[in-house]
Protein backbone atom coordinates (compact mmCIF):
# COMPACT_ATOMS: atom_id res chain seq x y z
CA UNK A 1 0.00 0.00 0.00
CA UNK A 2 2.85 2.39 0.83
CA UNK A 3 4.41 1.89 -2.61
CA UNK A 4 1.10 2.73 -4.33
CA UNK A 5 0.80 5.98 -2.35
CA UNK A 6 4.41 6.83 -3.09
CA UNK A 7 3.96 6.19 -6.81
CA UNK A 8 0.82 8.36 -6.91
CA UNK A 9 2.64 11.14 -5.07
CA UNK A 10 5.58 10.97 -7.49
CA UNK A 11 3.16 11.07 -10.42
CA UNK A 12 1.57 14.31 -9.11
CA UNK A 13 4.86 16.01 -8.26
CA UNK A 14 5.72 17.42 -11.73
CA UNK A 15 2.24 18.94 -12.10
CA UNK A 16 2.42 20.46 -8.62
CA UNK A 17 5.85 21.94 -9.35
CA UNK A 18 4.62 23.37 -12.65
CA UNK A 19 1.57 24.86 -10.92
CA UNK A 20 3.85 26.35 -8.23
CA UNK A 21 6.10 27.96 -10.88
CA UNK A 22 3.07 29.43 -12.67
CA UNK A 23 1.82 30.97 -9.43
CA UNK A 24 5.28 32.38 -8.64
CA UNK A 25 5.49 33.93 -12.12
CA UNK A 26 2.07 35.55 -11.68
CA UNK A 27 3.04 36.96 -8.28
CA UNK A 28 6.36 38.23 -9.65
CA UNK A 29 4.58 39.91 -12.58
CA UNK A 30 2.23 41.64 -10.11
CA UNK A 31 5.16 42.78 -7.97
CA UNK A 32 7.03 44.07 -11.02
CA UNK A 33 3.99 46.02 -12.21
CA UNK A 34 3.54 47.63 -8.80
CA UNK A 35 7.24 48.46 -8.64
CA UNK A 36 7.14 50.09 -12.08
CA UNK A 37 4.06 52.19 -11.30
CA UNK A 38 4.97 53.25 -7.75
CA UNK A 39 8.78 53.39 -8.16
CA UNK A 40 9.18 51.26 -5.04
CA UNK A 41 12.25 49.02 -4.98
CA UNK A 42 11.21 45.53 -6.11
CA UNK A 43 13.14 43.96 -3.21
CA UNK A 44 10.89 45.77 -0.71
CA UNK A 45 7.66 44.23 -2.04
CA UNK A 46 6.39 40.72 -1.39
CA UNK A 47 3.42 38.65 -2.38
CA UNK A 48 1.55 35.59 -1.14
CA UNK A 49 -1.22 33.46 -2.56
CA UNK A 50 -3.67 31.83 -0.17
CA UNK A 51 -6.35 29.22 -0.68
CA UNK A 52 -9.18 28.23 1.63
CA UNK A 53 -8.38 25.06 3.53
CA UNK A 54 -11.09 22.45 3.46
CA UNK A 55 -12.54 21.88 6.89
CA UNK A 56 -14.37 18.95 8.36
CA UNK A 57 -16.73 21.38 10.12
CA UNK A 58 -17.91 23.85 7.47
CA UNK A 59 -19.71 26.13 9.95
CA UNK A 60 -16.47 27.11 11.71
CA UNK A 61 -14.43 30.06 10.57
CA UNK A 62 -12.44 29.34 7.44
CA UNK A 63 -8.67 28.97 7.57
CA UNK A 64 -6.29 29.98 4.82
CA UNK A 65 -3.33 28.01 3.54
CA UNK A 66 -0.44 29.89 1.99
CA UNK A 67 0.53 28.14 -1.26
CA UNK A 68 3.05 30.70 -2.54
CA UNK A 69 5.24 33.24 -0.79
CA UNK A 70 7.43 35.24 -3.12
CA UNK A 71 9.95 37.92 -2.22
CA UNK A 72 13.18 38.78 -3.96
CA UNK A 73 14.58 39.64 -0.54
CA UNK A 74 14.17 36.99 2.15
CA UNK A 75 13.41 39.57 4.84
CA UNK A 76 11.07 39.75 6.58
CA UNK A 77 10.59 36.06 7.15
CA UNK A 78 7.14 34.51 7.32
CA UNK A 79 5.25 35.05 10.56
CA UNK A 80 4.02 31.51 11.19
CA UNK A 81 0.53 32.81 11.97
CA UNK A 82 -2.48 30.58 11.28
CA UNK A 83 -4.42 32.87 8.93
CA UNK A 84 -8.20 32.82 8.82
CA UNK A 85 -11.17 34.88 7.69
CA UNK A 86 -10.90 36.78 10.98
CA UNK A 87 -7.28 37.91 10.70
CA UNK A 88 -5.47 40.48 8.64
CA UNK A 89 -6.30 42.19 5.42
CA UNK A 90 -6.62 38.87 3.56
CA UNK A 91 -9.25 37.76 6.06
CA UNK A 92 -11.10 41.03 5.53
CA UNK A 93 -10.97 40.57 1.74
CA UNK A 94 -12.24 37.04 2.25
CA UNK A 95 -15.19 38.15 4.39
CA UNK A 96 -16.12 41.05 2.09
CA UNK A 97 -15.19 39.29 -1.20
CA UNK A 98 -13.68 42.59 -2.31
CA UNK A 99 -10.15 44.04 -2.59
CA UNK A 100 -8.89 45.57 0.65
CA UNK A 101 -5.98 47.95 1.25
CA UNK A 102 -4.30 48.72 4.55
CA UNK A 103 -1.91 51.49 5.50
CA UNK A 104 -0.19 50.46 8.70
CA UNK A 105 2.71 52.93 8.66
CA UNK A 106 1.71 54.66 11.90
CA UNK A 107 1.12 51.37 13.69
CA UNK A 108 4.38 49.90 12.38
CA UNK A 109 6.32 53.01 13.49
CA UNK A 110 4.78 52.87 16.97
CA UNK A 111 5.51 49.15 17.29
CA UNK A 112 9.10 49.07 15.98
CA UNK A 113 10.14 47.41 19.22
CA UNK A 114 7.03 45.37 20.07
CA UNK A 115 8.68 43.53 22.94
CA UNK A 116 8.52 46.82 24.89
CA UNK A 117 4.82 47.43 24.26
CA UNK A 118 2.49 46.31 27.07
CA UNK A 119 -0.59 44.20 26.50
CA UNK A 120 -2.81 47.15 27.45
CA UNK A 121 -1.56 49.12 24.43
CA UNK A 122 -2.65 46.28 22.13
CA UNK A 123 -6.02 45.98 23.87
CA UNK A 124 -6.70 49.68 23.30
CA UNK A 125 -6.08 49.48 19.54
CA UNK A 126 -9.12 50.06 17.33
CA UNK A 127 -10.37 46.99 15.44
CA UNK A 128 -9.05 48.36 12.13
CA UNK A 129 -5.52 48.55 13.54
CA UNK A 130 -5.66 45.27 15.48
CA UNK A 131 -7.03 43.32 12.47
CA UNK A 132 -8.15 40.39 14.64
CA UNK A 133 -4.67 39.43 15.87
CA UNK A 134 -3.94 38.21 19.36
CA UNK A 135 -1.29 40.13 21.31
CA UNK A 136 1.48 37.66 20.38
CA UNK A 137 0.43 37.54 16.72
CA UNK A 138 0.28 41.32 16.58
CA UNK A 139 3.81 41.54 18.01
CA UNK A 140 4.99 39.25 15.20
CA UNK A 141 3.49 41.23 12.32
CA UNK A 142 3.38 44.83 13.60
CA UNK A 143 6.90 45.78 12.55
CA UNK A 144 7.10 43.63 9.42
CA UNK A 145 4.71 45.40 7.07
CA UNK A 146 3.67 48.99 6.57
CA UNK A 147 1.24 48.76 3.66
CA UNK A 148 -0.57 46.04 1.77
CA UNK A 149 -3.29 45.04 -0.61
CA UNK A 150 -5.39 41.88 -0.62
CA UNK A 151 -7.33 40.88 -3.70
CA UNK A 152 -9.79 37.98 -3.53
CA UNK A 153 -9.70 35.12 -6.00
CA UNK A 154 -13.32 34.30 -6.75
CA UNK A 155 -14.93 31.33 -8.53
CA UNK A 156 -16.55 32.15 -11.86
CA UNK A 157 -19.95 30.60 -11.33
CA UNK A 158 -21.01 31.32 -7.77
CA UNK A 159 -18.76 34.26 -6.88
CA UNK A 160 -17.43 32.39 -3.83
CA UNK A 161 -14.06 33.22 -2.32
CA UNK A 162 -11.50 30.59 -3.36
CA UNK A 163 -8.33 32.31 -2.22
CA UNK A 164 -6.52 35.58 -2.19
CA UNK A 165 -3.45 37.42 -3.40
CA UNK A 166 -1.76 39.56 -0.75
CA UNK A 167 0.85 42.12 -1.78
CA UNK A 168 2.77 43.84 0.99
CA UNK A 169 5.38 46.52 1.36
CA UNK A 170 7.91 46.66 4.17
Amino acid sequence: MQSVRGAARLNRLPRQQQHQRQLEKAVLASLKSISDVTHIDLTEIGGCVYTVRRRLWPFRHRRLRRVVRYRLNEHPQGSGIQWSDRKGVVGQAMRDVAPRHFDWREVAAAWKRPENVPWEAHASLPEAAGRGFSYDEFRKVARKYSEGLAVPIVSDGQGRFRGGLALHFR
